[in-house]
């Protein structure tokens, strides 16, 4: 570049040999040869480019979540003032991670714990019944037999 001073070269020269990168005071690739030093430089530009991206998606959830809150208390508030009970409840897995909701103006909503339709909890008691029966009528049959 004709217009360039010794300087400006120099500092870009220097550029290329310090790898600024998030949360480290620069990495030195000064010993690298160019080929290693490139491909360094390359990956630390797919890493900013993938941070962005995330960061992206992150205040994307975040808005959609901020969306589905108020509609929630919105929904809960009319159905106050209108007398009728109302529990919501609502689980989501997304970006951030699993969010479980629940909101209402009943007795389940004020305990604020999530109904196993929602969370996905298996049931036991059933099964726990059945094996009950099962271990009476074996008992039974011992105790018939012996």
């Amino acid at each position: 570049m004709p217009n360039e001073s010794q300087g400006d070269l120099a500092r870009r020269d220097e550029q290329k040999k310090n790898l600024s990168l998030p949360n480290l005071q620069g990495l030195n690739v000064t010993d690298l040869p160019e080929e290693q030093r490139n491909a360094l430089i390359e990956r630390a530009a797919q890493t900013q480019i993938d941070l962005a991206k995330r960061r992206v998606e992150i205040d994307q959830d975040l808005d959609a979540m901020g969306v589905k809150l108020e509609k929630i208390a919105s929904n809960v508030s009319d159905m106050t003032e209108k007398g009728v009970s109302s529990t919501v409840s609502s689980r989501q897995q997304d970006n951030l991670g699993t969010m479980e909701i629940i909101a209402g103006n009943t007795e389940v909503a004020k305990q604020g714990k999530m109904p196993r339709s929602v969370t996905g909890e298996f049931n036991w008691t059933p099964v726990l019944i059945i094996l009950g029966i099962i271990a009476a009528v074996v008992l039974i049959i011992v105790v018939a037999n012996g």
